[in-house]
């Protein structure tokens, strides 16, 4: 199976604070972290575990009912969330999924 290729864009926010959000090939986003991080490394540090697939993406219903996922570690809260709602729940795991197995180039 090949695996689909994806860019992890990093960017600073209107507070100056590092961000990653996950894009397809198209260009839309499927996944971003929820908060900025004071440094680079403290962003790569975070995702680089989240890549690492030591830990489980956590599916969760949102105030519209639609599922969404999200990656979560005791230390570091919310890390990744997924940026769209699916109707269903094997349709969320199918994303985060995608998401965890893609390519992402350097």
């Amino acid at each position: 199976m090949t695996k689909r290729m994806m860019t992890l864009e990093w960017y600073r926010d209107k507070r100056d604070k590092w961000r990653a959000r996950v894009k397809a090939g198209n260009g839309k986003i499927l996944a971003r972290t929820p908060r900025g991080y004071a440094t680079e490394a403290d962003l790569d540090k975070v995702l680089t575990v989240m890549f690492s697939k030591q830990y489980d993406i956590d599916p969760y219903k949102d105030r519209a009912n639609e599922w969404r996922w999200r990656f979560e570690l005791d230390d570091h809260g919310c890390i990744m969330i997924s940026s769209e709602g699916y109707k269903n729940l094997q349709d969320c795991q199918h994303a985060s999924d995608l998401v965890l197995d893609a390519t992402i180039p350097e």
